[in-house]
Parts: C-alpha cells; sequence; structure tokens
C-alpha cells in the first residue's frame, strides 16, 4: 500500500517539475513576432514593441540572425545620414529658387540645379538602402524564429506499465 501511495507521489512529483521545467526551457527563446503595418516591419516579442537595440540583443543566441539584423541597423544609420544630406540639398535649392523669383532676381542655375539634382539622387538611395535594411532585418528575424521552433521544441513521452511509469524528454 505504502509502495503504490510513494510511487504515485513520486510520479505526479516528477510530471509537476517537468511542466514546470520546459514552461521556463520555452520561455528563455520565444518567437519574435512581424507585423508589416505600411511599408515597414513592426518587431515585437510577448506584446512588447522591439527597436533595433533590443533586437539585435534578442537576436545574440544566433550569430548568423545577428549579423543580418546588425547589417540592417548599420544600413538604416547610413540611409538616415544620407537622407539628411539629401533633404538639406534639395531644400536649400528649393528655398534659395523661391526667394530669388519672389524678389524677382535671377535664379543662379549653376549653383541650384546641381544641388536640386544631387540632393535628389541622395534621397534616392537612402530610400534604396531602408528598403534594403528592411529587408535584411526581416530576413534575420526569419531565420531567428526558424532557430527558435528547431532548437525548443521538447518532445514529452510518457509510458505506462502495471508497474512501472517511463518519462522520456527530448529538447
Amino acid at each position: 500500500m505504502h509502495t503504490k501511495h510513494f510511487l504515485t507521489t513520486i510520479s505526479f512529483f516528477t510530471l509537476f517539475l517537468l511542466f514546470c521545467f520546459s514552461s521556463n526551457a520555452q520561455s528563455n527563446l520565444e518567437e519574435i513576432q512581424v507585423e508589416r503595418r505600411g511599408n515597414k516591419y513592426i518587431y515585437s516579442k510577448n506584446n512588447v514593441v522591439l527597436n533595433f537595440g533590443q533586437l539585435i540583443s534578442e537576436t545574440g543566441d544566433y550569430q548568423e540572425a545577428q549579423k543580418l539584423v546588425l547589417k540592417a541597423y548599420r544600413k538604416r544609420s547610413a540611409a538616415v545620414g544620407v537622407g539628411f544630406a539629401g533633404g538639406f540639398c534639395v531644400g536649400f535649392a528649393l528655398g534659395n529658387a523661391i526667394v530669388k523669383s519672389t524678389r524677382n532676381e535671377s535664379v543662379n542655375t549653376k549653383l541650384v540645379l546641381p544641388l536640386f539634382l544631387g540632393g535628389t539622387g541622395l534621397l534616392i538611395s537612402s530610400y534604396c538602402l531602408e528598403v534594403s535594411a528592411r529587408k535584411n532585418a526581416k530576413e534575420g528575424v526569419d531565420i531567428y524564429n526558424k532557430y527558435v521552433k528547431q532548437k525548443y521544441k521538447p518532445n514529452f513521452q510518457l509510458g505506462f506499465a502495471p508497474t512501472e511509469i517511463s518519462v522520456k524528454i527530448n529538447f
């Protein structure tokens, strides 16, 4: 009688430990959710929106994914700088042309036209860098999610026999 009670207690205790261990293992690495809003992606984990710094640290468990996210971060930073310079050039050229035309002065096309065209080229290249950064970040997160699905998918098997209980766990 005592042996049967002892075995039942041990089996329930073992199942309790397995449940705690499996929920703990799954909570450490979870997938990063990707949502597309307009022409950009929003990354979140546990319903918390991630910025690029957090995205880099979250993908740190898998180097290939982190390299792509870092590449996207660098491209996005370059896109901001190039876009700022292009916007300044276009704005300066347009502002100069508007001010000169309201004063009935002649517009210096040798200054305005190259600034306008150069600024437009910088804005286009900034947009191209941003699109490439978006693709790299999405690809990195997809690789990370695939890694999480493969690595942390515990498999439990319980075996029952008249005199024994067996538990097999694969991680």
